[in-house]
């Protein structure tokens, strides 16, 4: 070959590879169904390379990649509850659409396939698929300390009550709310406890390390904290199918038949550290049935909650509670186990069964922060109860 031919050669292939390197691939990722949904949120990588990107919220993507890539070099499409997808480089068209088909997972023994008539159902699908391992009393042993705060209020007071005689000399205790009426604070006070549980052997041992109580009608203090924790501000776990409250059962709305109970829809999505994290509202589908109405959060990875909001508004079906809260937030511990890391309680406790506005109520307000998790400890326990 003459060095005429060889350096156009030289140039023709330059001038290929700078075309494709300066290439962009777009396109369409879609399940490979009847109906053909788009994929939101898939992953296209580069194979073997640390170039990639994710589909947008309605399935499109646009991948820019650099000169590092070879001939041999492929993308990979995938998707969790879908069959990974490799294509060829230079067998790549722009604009194409990129079909996946989906795979049916076994998840502890139950057969879970992803029902994909709307990405909300999906995401739902994978919640409920790793419930168990989510599920924070999934873990058998594990010790943790907690300080809790807990306010009692003789609320919805007018002014009148506030200039009786008997409280000449304590107006300053009383707090003035936004809607003009005030609040007489009754009792306070503040615990910190280490837990110790061993789920093994049905054990668990509470031990209250130290603890603080103020209250004005002092003689009733250990009256109302034993009332109040234990029939109104129970820890309660959102993981249950039925959450037991008050005597009743509510169910969860992360139940494996919340379609029966709520409708539950994606509302928002975030990225915490580069992890991607899914908003859900929820409300009853029945206005009439007692149920929970609020939001959670899960994250992408384990599809376990991040947090979750839990309101019981003007439940006239729940003796004497007139509106009941909860919000509780997650960590993880060690390696993928989550538990609880806040529960927030609020609750208006009703001192009759009147829908009069005017009627007086006791505000509860419970705030519990647990840490110091440490998972399946040596230590053993001298005193232990049995867990119910």
């Amino acid at each position: 070959m003459s060095k005429k031919n060889l350096y156009f050669l030289s140039i023709l292939h330059l001038f290929i590879l700078q075309k494709l390197e300066a290439q962009v691939f777009t396109g369409t990722v879609k399940e490979d169904t009847k109906e053909k949904y788009t994929i939101p949120y898939a992953n296209i990588l580069i194979k073997g390379k640390s170039i990639g990107t994710v589909s947008d919220g309605n399935g499109k993507f646009n991948l820019a990649y650099t000169n590092h890539l070879k001939k041999t070099d492929s993308i990979v499409f995938s998707f969790l509850g879908y069959q990974n997808k490799t294509i060829s480089l230079f067998d790549f068209k722009n604009n194409s659409i990129v079909y996946l088909k989906t795979n049916v997972e076994s998840l502890n023994e139950v057969v879970v396939s992803a029902d994909l008539s709307s990405y909300d159902s999906y995401l739902m699908n994978q919640i409920i698929a790793h419930k168990k391992s989510n599920n924070p009393h999934s873990i058998k042993k594990i010790h943790f300390d907690e300080i809790s705060f807990l306010s009692v209020f003789l609320a919805n007071l007018d002014s009148t009550f506030t200039e009786k005689r008997i409280f000449k000399t304590n107006k300053k205790d009383f707090i003035k709310k936004t809607d003009s009426t005030f609040a007489l604070p009754i009792y306070f006070s503040k615990e910190i406890l280490n837990h110790q549980i061993d789920r093994d052997e049905n054990i668990e041992t509470n031990q209250i390390v130290k603890s603080e109580q103020e209250g004005a009608l002092e003689q009733l203090n250990s009256t109302i904290k034993t009332f109040v924790n234990y029939r109104i501000t129970q820890n309660i776990n959102f993981y249950d199918e039925n959450i037991e409250l008050l005597g009743r059962g509510f169910k969860s709305p992360i139940a494996s038949d919340y379609k029966t109970y709520y409708n539950v829809y994606l509302s928002d999505s975030t990225l915490i550290k580069d992890v991607k994290h899914y908003k859900f509202e929820y409300y009853p589908k029945n206005e009439k049935s007692v149920a929970f109405d609020g939001s959670f959060w899960v994250e992408s990875e384990t599809f376990a909650l991040t947090k979750i909001d839990a309101d019981l508004p003007d439940v006239a079906n729940v003796n004497f509670i007139k509106n009941l809260g909860f919000e509780l937030t997650y960590q993880k511990v060690k390696g993928n186990n989550w538990a609880v890391k806040t529960q927030k309680t609020k609750t208006e406790f009703s001192l009759t069964n009147s829908s009069d506005k005017k009627s007086k109520y006791f505000l509860i307000q419970k705030n519990q922060n647990y840490t110091n998790f440490e998972l399946n400890p040596t230590k053993k326990t001298a005193t232990a109860k049995s867990l119910h």
